[in-house]
């Protein structure tokens, strides 16, 4: 929404009154900048605005209540009790994931960000780590697995509720 146009206001000139209102004759103006006259601003034009628009809160818990449970449906939400790498290593982090048996691309929910986890998962192509209070529909559709935490589920239950 950034088309633009001037009114009678923003275009340049036309302080001045060209011509006396009485004894010529002519019609009464009061600004050669006005609508009417060339080079005057435009009546209704566009201005800039926003387009945005912002789901309501009920409508937004109602879709991740139901991208999750059709991802519990399909077999694709996997719970596993703590997700951890001792040092920032991607191979460990991949190891965790094979373990796990994710093939393709998967999204690893945790409960709180873990620095060695983010540091590890983050060359990874095909993985995203997310924590809860991040958590989108997008990202739950967009992935074929999703891997979370069972901390992470307890606080995502409560914030579909």
């Amino acid at each position: 929404g950034n088309a633009s146009t001037k009114n009678r206001k923003l275009v340049r000139g036309g302080g001045r009154k060209p011509w006396k209102q009485k004894g010529t004759g002519r019609a009464r103006s009061g600004s050669s900048r006005s609508p009417v006259w060339v080079g005057g601003g435009t009546t209704f034009g566009p201005t800039p605005r926003s387009y945005s628009y912002e789901l309501p809160k009920k409508i937004a818990r109602g879709a991740l209540a139901s991208a999750i449970s059709a991802k519990v449906a399909n077999g694709s939400l996997k719970v596993v009790e703590t997700i951890e790498v001792a040092e920032p290593k991607t191979k460990a982090f991949r190891a965790i994931l094979d373990g796990i048996g994710v093939t393709g691309n998967a999204l690893v929910i945790v409960a709180e960000k873990n620095q060695n986890l983010v540091l590890a998962s983050r060359n990874l192509a095909g993985v995203k780590l997310i924590s809860v209070n991040n958590i989108n529909v997008y990202d739950l559709v967009r992935f074929e697995t999703v891997i979370a935490t069972k901390e992470a589920v307890m606080k995502l239950e409560e914030g579909v509720r």
